[in-house]
């Protein structure tokens, strides 16, 4: 799944680290850390159905 991850917020910029919840509560949930923070502004307009690619 982690791929699919870099893949999918890969294009905005370089990815230091994707920390993916597993717990029962926080299923679904990804934490994406850019090496650049100005990166994750671009990333943060992706809503859950256009990445539907993700097999959960």
């Amino acid at each position: 799944m982690s791929e699919e991850m870099y893949y999918i917020f890969g294009k905005y910029g370089a990815i230091r680290r994707i920390h993916i919840d597993t717990t029962k509560d926080t299923r679904g949930t990804a934490f994406i850390v850019y090496e650049d923070i100005y990166d994750a502004k671009p990333s943060s307009i992706i809503s859950p159905p256009s990445m539907s690619l993700i097999d959960t």
